[in-house]
Formats: structure tokens, C-alpha cells, sequence
């Protein structure tokens, strides 16, 4: 075995679990705290590329710069767009089954919109030189570009756990996951939990799709792409858990890469899937579990 190579893997699959983390961990709190499966979450991902790469068409801030403010946009605009989607339409649908249709929905509409303004072919963003460039260390080559997306994941994973851990609003969303009855009996407004943690994921999913492209194009189809595997993200990490789905996407991530290092890439899906199967048959509530009422 080539250990440079292996090596070479490892990171890659980090950088891969970056993305996984930030499209899986808005389904796993969607779920887990509102029993929603939103099946246009990875279409959230697919438009946060697209407004990354209008930021760069603009031209409007310097090159070197523009990748963090694609980020910010494109959290900001799908952080707006889950609150409008939530308060005009998922509020008033109280069946799992009527959002799984309702979500499906959304997402083909949204794929024929973005395939009827760009093509069907996709687009790409050109990152600048700084996130060009390639590290040498121990053998190991590291494209400048792959560290930041693993910056972004974590400055985004130290902002939900400040906000889960360290306020009064991050209390109250665990109040409601954990007995949502007591907790609105208690004063908190459930609607407004659901309002938020709806709108927190399409954010950070559209953020996860901003870093995304700089290291891949973006096409209609790339939300599909991505939505598999976060959904076994959320399995093999526990639903609803924050700690859970970093865990799962590090190791799905870290099997993903390897795998599809030697051997054909729709082998290494079908044996990662294989091995969550295997992992749920003797742990059905995944990695770690978070018990959820109401």
C-alpha cells in the first residue's frame, strides 16, 4: 500500500466530511427536532453554489476576498429563504408524509428554475490564487482550497455550539427537542424553535454549497448528488445529535475516500451504504442518541 497516498485519502476525506457536516447536520436537526425530512435540503446546497459563483460574476469584491463573502451570501439569502418556505408553507402541514411530498416537490421545482437560468451543464467558480496553491508535507500534497472548506465546517461547528451550549435560545431549542409539551407549557415558543432550526439548516447547507464550489462544479443535479450520502450521515450519526453527525461525517467521509481510492466509485457507495446498514442493525439509534419527545 502506497502510504502517501493513503495519507493523500485521509484528507481528502476530511474535507469531504466538511461538506457532509454541513448539509447533514441541518437534515439531522430538521428531524430530529420537528420530524421534517426535507428532501430539497440538497437542492439549499445546490443554490448556495450558484450564488457563489453570481458573487464572482459580479465582480463587485477584490478576488481574494469574494469566497468569504459567497459564503456569507449564500447563507444569508437560504437562511431567508427557510424562513419563508417554513412560516408560508411547512408551518401549516402537520403530516410527515405531506412534507416529504411538499419537500420533493420544491426540490424539482427548484432544479428546473436553476436549469432554465444556466444550462443544464452547470457552472464553475474560478477560486483565487490564494486558494490555488498546493501545500507539500511529509509526502502529502494539500490543496490550499480543501483547508479552507475544513475552516469553514469548524468556525461553523463552533458557532452551533455556542449557540446550542451557551445561550438562552440554545436552551430552549433543547428544551423543545428533548419534551416539547413541558417546554411549551413552560412559555417557549415551539413554533418559533421550529422557525429558526429550520431556517439555521437551509443556512448552513447554503453555505456548505458556497464551499463546495471552489473545489467542484455546480450543476441541477449536485444537491441530489450529496443527498444520499447525508442522509446516511444522519442515520449512522444519530438523529438530531450535533455531536453525532460530526462523528458520522468524519467517518463516512474518511470511508468514502479511501474506498473510492481503490476501486471503482459506485463500489465504494454501495459499500459504505452497506457498512451504515450493517452498523444500524445493531445500533438503530446511531452513534449517539438523543432522546426526543412531543
Amino acid at each position: 500500500m502506497d502510504t502517501d497516498f493513503f495519507l493523500n485519502q485521509l484528507f481528502n476525506g476530511l474535507s469531504l466530511a466538511s461538506i457532509y457536516f454541513m448539509i447533514a447536520i441541518g437534515l439531522s436537526l430538521s428531524f430530529g427536532y420537528m420530524r421534517i425530512i426535507n428532501m430539497a435540503h440538497g437542492e439549499f446546497l445546490m443554490l448556495g453554489g450558484y450564488i457563489s459563483y453570481i458573487v464572482q460574476q459580479s465582480n463587485i469584491f477584490p478576488e481574494a476576498v469574494f469566497p468569504l463573502f459567497s459564503i456569507f451570501f449564500s447563507f444569508i439569502v437560504l437562511f431567508i429563504f427557510g424562513l419563508v418556505f417554513w412560516y408560508l408553507i411547512l408551518k401549516r402541514v402537520q403530516n410527515t408524509l405531506d412534507t416529504i411530498l411538499l419537500t420533493w416537490g420544491l426540490s424539482l421545482i427548484l432544479q428546473q428554475l436553476v436549469r432554465d437560468a444556466f444550462g443544464p451543464t452547470g457552472v464553475g467558480v474560478v477560486p483565487p490564487k490564494w486558494l490555488s496553491t498546493t501545500l507539500y508535507l511529509g509526502g502529502v500534497y494539500i490543496p490550499v482550497v480543501r483547508i479552507y472548506i475544513i475552516v469553514v465546517m469548524l468556525f461553523v461547528l463552533l458557532l452551533l455550539y455556542l449557540l446550542f451550549f451557551k445561550t438562552d435560545l440554545g436552551l430552549n431549542l433543547r428544551a423543545v427537542a428533548q419534551d416539547r409539551e413541558t417546554a411549551s407549557a413552560m412559555g417557549i415558543n415551539d413554533d418559533l424553535v421550529n422557525l429558526l432550526i429550520f431556517a439555521l439548516g437551509s443556512g448552513i447547507a447554503g453555505a456548505g454549497g458556497s464551499a463546495l464550489s471552489m473545489v467542484s462544479s455546480i450543476t441541477p443535479t449536485t444537491g441530489m448528488s450529496y443527498i444520499v450520502d447525508a442522509f446516511l450521515v444522519v442515520i449512522f450519526g444519530g438523529v438530531g445529535s450535533l455531536g453525532g453527525t460530526l462523528l458520522g461525517s468524519i467517518i463516512i467521509g474518511f470511508m468514502s475516500a479511501i474506498f473510492s481510492g481503490y476501486m471503482e466509485v459506485s463500489l465504494a457507495k454501495a459499500l459504505v451504504l452497506m457498512s451504515v446498514i450493517l452498523f444500524i442493525q445493531f445500533r438503530p439509534t446511531g452513534l449517539i442518541s438523543v432522546k426526543i419527545r412531543g
